[in-house]
């Protein structure tokens, strides 16, 4: 329910035509609740931290939202974590990559909001265990597994709940609480 517009231009004539393009995107599209403008690139310690000016639409803090993709839900802070819905196809690829019919151990890396753990646990069998040092990502995913719990239309394995595990920290500091050899694929998307 959140349209966000890129800012290229930083004068008052062109806030005043987003303005304008925003009220018209919620009066055509009755889905979309708050539009806001980006007006900076990813900052903070984690890169995660977006700069939103709300456009038009009921401000509200934190900029919660939910995305589906392939019939799975995430839950995302658009101002405070990194999430780019145009990955959806290589999230599906490499879904497709680990095999139903066994039950890999999977690890994903730099996990963010989570929606590339979600999908591999809901789609097969394997045990997921994803790691992420943003707090607000962490949380998000949550919140995300609290929806595949609810989920009976994506969700191709039972279970998917039980076999997927969210871990907040620095994965140099986390993986070697792992045993040798216990992941059979790793999935770390390029920061």
């Amino acid at each position: 329910d959140v349209a966000i517009l890129n800012q290229s231009n930083n004068n008052e004539t062109a806030r005043n035509e987003l303005v304008e393009l925003a009220e018209s995107i919620l009066r055509k599209n009755k889905g979309i609740q708050i539009v806001v403008c980006r007006s900076s690139c990813l900052h903070g310690p984690e890169r995660a931290t977006l700069d939103l000016d709300v456009l038009a639409g009921p401000g509200r803090s934190p900029l919660l939202t939910t995305h589906k993709e392939h019939g799975i839900s995430a839950v995302v802070d658009v101002e405070k974590t990194f999430f780019r819905p145009k990955m959806a196809p290589e999230r599906l690829r490499l879904c497709e990559c680990v095999k139903s019919s066994l039950t890999e151990q999977v690890l994903v890396l730099f996990a963010g909001v989570g929606m590339q753990a979600l999908q591999i646990a809901a789609r097969t069998n394997a045990i997921v265990t994803a790691i992420e040092l943003n707090e607000v990502a962490v949380t998000c995913a949550r919140k995300s597994l609290h929806l595949l719990s609810r989920n009976t239309k994506g969700v191709q394995c039972p279970g998917a709940v039980d076999r997927l595990t969210f871990l907040h920290g620095d994965c140099l500091e986390i993986l070697p609480t792992f045993p040798r050899n216990h992941f059979h694929r790793v999935i770390a998307p390029r920061p």
